[in-house]
């Protein structure tokens, strides 16, 4: 894996943390956060051109808010709940990346409480919210929204995950995965599946697992989740691990290039097998630059081709293989 710092052209967005970054096709969208004051911007950033703009607006805007999560269902932006420095909010707003207009839509059903440094994720069309904090507790209620019908509704899980804030909580097909956060005591290195299908909780923790931290990010690629970074009450960390979904186990892999320096309240997206990182607070100033890590996960046509080299000489028929694979073992003239 490959971290490369992007050199951006246009003006980027001043320097904050505890914002929200989304992909919709090749671009990314940045909401919000905290600069030395709360924020109600959108910027734009095109991953094709390595370009920023802050787009003209149509209509009425969300307020200013940091400390709320976003999610994206195709071409639409999904921003729920935040702190904007006088209170917890609990209001849904939708981005139309075509239109560039906002909607805050008139919701049904039982609606989560205010709360901050909560997470939101996408499970087809519907929106998975977990924990977050009020000021008076940390939470653990997961909520869903139907972004068809616009309603709201409290989930009676079988089980539960203690209660948390500022975790990662990233969808993988029909299951979430859960990990780390802060339950006001310690920064936490637990690993949990919520199964959407049954809605149930799965403990999932094993060793090695990543250190315990909070105000970390994470993305999902194919089967795979990986976080990045965080703050183990210490220190802030610059650390990268990767979760197979299929056996659960945390690997941490090599990286190499230009590593960015370790931060909290960053925001991540995945585009084309990319990991983008934009933003967050280092501990002494709020960053506004872009980093990708790059070779995220191998395709599943890579490993193949991995495999039969290594197995070269004990395969007992090339062919069987596809002609484009086949190519890959003629061999060598001598």
């Amino acid at each position: 894996m490959n971290w490369r710092k992007v050199i951006v052209s246009g003006t980027p967005p001043s320097g904050r943390y505890a914002h929200s970054v989304c992909a919709v096709g090749t671009k990314i969208y940045v909401f919000g956060g905290y600069t030395g004051d709360y924020d109600d911007t959108l910027f734009i950033f095109d991953t094709e051109t390595n370009t920023w703009e802050t787009p003209e607006i149509q209509g009425s805007v969300p307020s200013k808010r940091a400390f709320h999560s976003a999610t994206a269902v195709g071409k639409f932006i999904y921003v729920f709940g935040g702190f904007n420095g006088l209170f917890n909010m609990n209001d849904i707003w939708i981005l139309d990346t075509d239109q560039l207009s906002w909607e805050c839509p008139q919701v049904h059903g039982s609606l989560p409480s205010g709360r901050f440094e909560h997470n939101i994720t996408a499970v087809g069309d519907l929106l998975y919210l977990f924990g977050g904090g009020n000021h008076q507790t940390w939470l653990n209620d997961v909520h869903i929204f139907d972004t068809v019908s616009y309603t709201w509704s409290l989930v009676a899980a079988s089980g539960s995950a203690p209660k948390r804030c500022a975790h990662s909580w990233i969808s993988v097909g029909p299951k979430i995965i859960l990990f780390g956060g802060y339950d006001g005591k310690s920064r936490l290195k637990d690993t949990y599946s919520f199964e959407t299908d049954c809605n149930s909780w799965i403990s999932a923790s094993k060793n090695p697992s990543p250190s315990g931290r909070a105000a970390h990010v994470s993305c999902s690629i194919d089967n795979h989740v990986i976080i990045y970074g965080g703050y183990d009450g210490k220190k802030k960390l610059s650390d990268i691990y990767v979760l197979n979904t299929d056996t659960m186990r945390w690997v941490q892999p090599h990286t190499s290039g230009d590593e960015p320096s370790g931060r909290s309240y960053h925001a991540a997206c995945a585009i084309n097998r990319k990991m983008y990182i934009f933003g967050g607070y280092d501990g002494s100033n709020r960053s506004s630059d872009v980093f990708v890590l790059e070779h995220v996960v191998p395709s599943l046509k890579t490993l193949c081709t991995l495999a039969i080299k290594n197995h070269k000489g004990k395969v007992g028929s090339m062919n069987r293989l596809p002609l484009e694979l086949k190519e890959l073992f003629v061999p060598e003239k001598v």
